[in-house]
């Protein structure tokens, strides 16, 4: 996917760990995402009691309960990007719709979507 930002930038999305783009939820689904992240959790501990004396692998249990946190996570939360060069955010509503914030100067930073350990990300490409 390729968004063109009005300044002539191309903002790219074909790959993971890209340091202007981020995921959030919104403040009034967080609680209801934590419980549904709670009750993944207790679910692999139940699995993994149970299946404990039928010896069947807990590495799979695990993977699978990963990819329902990573679901849910995904189904609670929206797509921001930021736009490197001028620093407009597009922010997908909850239908997918994009909306685009132009920043009010130039003194607003271009990298607000970098991960939070800066320079000490374990991937910085910087």
């Amino acid at each position: 996917m390729k968004i063109f930002c009005e300044c002539g930038y191309v903002i790219y999305n074909n790959s993971d760990a890209i340091s202007y783009k981020a995921r959030f939820t919104a403040n009034q689904d967080s609680s209801d995402l934590f419980d549904k992240i709670e009750e993944q959790i207790k679910k692999l501990v139940t699995n993994i009691e149970y299946t404990a004396s039928n010896k069947i692998d807990v590495d799979v249990l695990i993977e699978d309960t990963m990819t329902d946190v990573s679901e849910t996570i995904s189904d609670y939360s929206r797509t921001i990007y930021q736009c490197s060069e001028c620093g407009r955010l597009f922010i997908d509503n909850s239908q997918f719709h994009t909306h685009v914030f132009i920043p009010q100067d130039d003194s607003v930073p271009k990298n607000l979507m970098r991960s939070i350990k800066g320079d000490e990300w374990k991937f910085n490409p910087d």
